[in-house]
């Protein structure tokens, strides 16, 4: 993860759990891990990244906000 950082020049914020068996189930079965296995790992990591990008401004939203006060 440091050579990724370094790579991009800044910190990686978030970082999905690699549990292979689990994703290899889900795309062998045709069955999504979030419907099935939502509780594992995985799918805790994947809710909790889901759960901070929704909580972050979508970009220049900021300004449409502003305008639409006026």
């Amino acid at each position: 993860m440091k050579n990724a950082e370094g790579a991009l020049k800044r910190t990686i914020d978030h970082q999905i759990v690699n549990e292979y068996r689990g994703a290899i189930s889900a795309l062998n079965s045709g069955a999504p891990f979030m419907f099935t296995k939502a509780d594992s790992l995985l799918g805790r990591s994947l809710l909790d990244f889901a759960r901070t990008i929704d909580k972050l401004p979508a970009p220049g939203m900021g300004r449409i906000a502003e305008v639409a006060t006026r």
